[in-house]
């Protein structure tokens, strides 16, 4: 059976409720969930190994998720900036995603990049 990717989201306000529900929908990836005052935020995250962390901008774990890009490059970080109604998308290569379709497509390449890798590895 073909492992799914891994979405964590990181936040607790109603647009990351949202946004894990909308990616929850597509059986094709495993989602989950991280409260922000999660004070082992870094070692949760490493242990759960994600394909993607999604998270709030301007939440208290922000600084910490971001240092993630440096330490993991291999992950894709969307940050929802939650006052304009932005989604950030960091990684190497500049990708746009207005709808939830498109951030699901943008999940999906990511992931696949990194499958193609662990077969070359």
């Amino acid at each position: 059976m073909e492992e799914r990717p891994k979405v964590v989201l990181v936040g607790d306000s109603l647009l990351v409720e949202a946004v894990a529900a909308s990616l929850a929908s597509w059986r094709t990836l495993a989602v989950i969930r991280l409260e922000c005052d999660a004070g082992d935020i870094e070692e949760r995250l490493r242990s759960l190994e994600p394909d993607v962390i999604i998270f709030e901008l301007d939440s208290p774990p922000s600084p910490i998720v971001l240092s993630l890009l440096i330490k993991w490059s291999q992950i894709l970080l969307i940050g929802l900036d939650l006052d304009s109604s932005r989604v950030i998308v960091l990684d190497s290569h500049p990708q746009v995603a207005r709808t939830m379709n498109e951030l699901y497509l943008v999940v999906q390449a990511k992931a696949g990049q990194k499958a193609c890798r662990k077969e070359v590895d």
